[in-house]
């Protein structure tokens, strides 16, 4: 067996006997390294993710492009935020992809307010998964918003402990850098400011994902094996991710910027969003990627088609705010005309009770008296109610239709990344380069 001090990445002069300590089998870090070396770590990965959680597969794949953020300082960080109907499936998204990571860095189970302070195990790039929120108080807004913005830096939270004696008081806590959080909800009816910051991942909610489901269910109770069973499958994939996270930092270049297409530019998060995701992508592929010297990788088309094709399904989520279950509603007020709708006739004709067409519209009632999420608050000036009449209309455009982004001349996006490569093949010195 081979020690390893997780928080560093080596093998020298360790104690198991210290809990920073995980005992790896030689053959599962032999394969691990075969398949980062050699093989598609993503591809694996998303197979071992497919036989535990059936479809949302691109979801799947964007949960663990935040982990590839992590790897890198050059990111700004993708925090997922996964909303849908209870038991369709974004907890059971977030779990399965959670059960392939090394488990050392991935934090489950309720915090109190600020309570990850007071945690010595959060190690750097940990994700911290907080299931069925609905609603966070002020400090936890608070707290999320400031660590999630200052993504590659250690955050410090000073308070005043009253069991010391004297008139110094002051104790100082760090959460780490790098820390993603995992969020799922039902309606994501959270400050507007978070959600800036976070994706809008949705499950798929149809029947034909309900038949799969229950399909996978009975494969299950036939055969009897768990779906979360440890499997050498599964210690590959964490030790893939472990060895990831044992490097150093990487620097994670795009020779290809100028050629990309980026039509929306009212939202200044989203476009650093989408590189993150080429970023990503690049750096869990690190050892199949050019290296350039100084920490630096390029990263390659298939970098950019994973994040074409990723951002294609949550684009739209993006650009508005609006879940599923709330453009469901927002369809049915347009279809209403300028006469507009009252919820009755919205529940009638989204086949949903008042209540949900209440969350939809208005958001999640906070202590305050004051409402967060929801159109109104999304579509601010669009779509207003009619207290008279007690109905909804809506006058606007919710988003575009034309994609977000495109990459014109893929053939020359090529040459750039060939001539990266020669670049370092000739030992050119590249510091131009590295200045563009």
């Amino acid at each position: 067996m081979i020690e390893r001090d997780i928080t560093k990445g080596t093998t020298e002069g360790v104690d198991p006997s210290v809990s920073n300590v995980k005992i790896v089998d030689p053959d599962i870090e032999s394969r691990a390294m075969e398949i980062l070396n050699h093989g598609n770590p993503i591809e694996y990965l998303m197979n071992e993710y497919g036989k535990i959680h059936v479809g949302d597969k691109d979801l799947g794949e964007l949960l663990l492009m935040t982990v590839g953020c992590q790897l890198c300082s050059n990111t700004e960080g993708l925090q997922p935020d996964l909303s849908g109907e209870s038991g369709k499936g974004k907890s059971d998204a977030c779990k399965a992809m959670g059960h392939l990571m090394p488990q050392e860095y991935f934090i489950t189970g309720s915090h109190s307010t600020l309570g990850l302070f007071h945690r010595d195990d959060v190690l750097e790039g940990a994700i911290v998964f907080l299931d069925d929120v609905e609603k966070f108080g002020d400090k936890e807004e608070q707290f999320i918003k400031t660590i999630t913005s200052q993504y590659q830096l250690p955050y410090e939270h000073t308070y005043t402990d009253m069991s010391k004696r004297g008139p110094k008081k002051a104790n100082t806590t760090t959460m780490p850098p790098r820390v993603a959080f995992w969020i799922t909800s039902a309606s994501s009816s959270f400050d507007t400011q978070i959600l800036n910051r976070y994706l809008k991942m949705q499950v798929d909610e149809g029947a034909a994902q309900d038949s799969a489901v229950y399909k996978k269910q009975q494969e299950y109770a036939k055969s009897g094996i768990s779906r979360y069973a440890i499997t050498p499958e599964v210690e590959i994939s964490r030790e893939m991710i472990r060895q990831l996270k044992g490097l150093d930092l990487c620097n994670v270049i795009i020779p290809y910027i100028d050629l990309i297409d980026w039509k929306d530019m009212n939202n200044r998060r989203n476009y650093p969003m989408f590189l993150d995701v080429i970023r990503a992508s690049a750096a869990i592929n690190r050892y199949r990627r050019q290296p350039l010297g100084y920490g630096s990788i390029v990263a390659d088309l298939s970098d950019y088609d994973r994040a074409a094709r990723l951002w294609s399904g949550v684009e739209r989520a993006q650009t508005t705010g609006i879940t599923n279950k709330e453009q469901f509603v927002l369809s049915a007020i347009i279809a209403g005309g300028s006469a507009g709708l009252s919820q009755s006739e919205i529940a009638a004709k989204c086949s949903i009770d008042k209540g949900t067409v209440s969350r939809a519209i208005h958001g999640i009632k906070q202590g305050n008296g004051t409402y967060k999420g929801g159109l109104m608050n999304k579509l601010k000036g669009g779509l207003s109610y009619n207290e008279f009449t007690k109905t909804y209309t809506f006058v606007g455009l919710a988003t575009g239709e034309e994609n977000v982004v495109s990459l014109p001349n893929r053939q020359e996006a090529q040459v750039m990344i060939d001539s990266c490569t020669r670049l370092h093949t000739v030992a050119t010195h590249m510091q131009p380069f590295l200045q563009m």
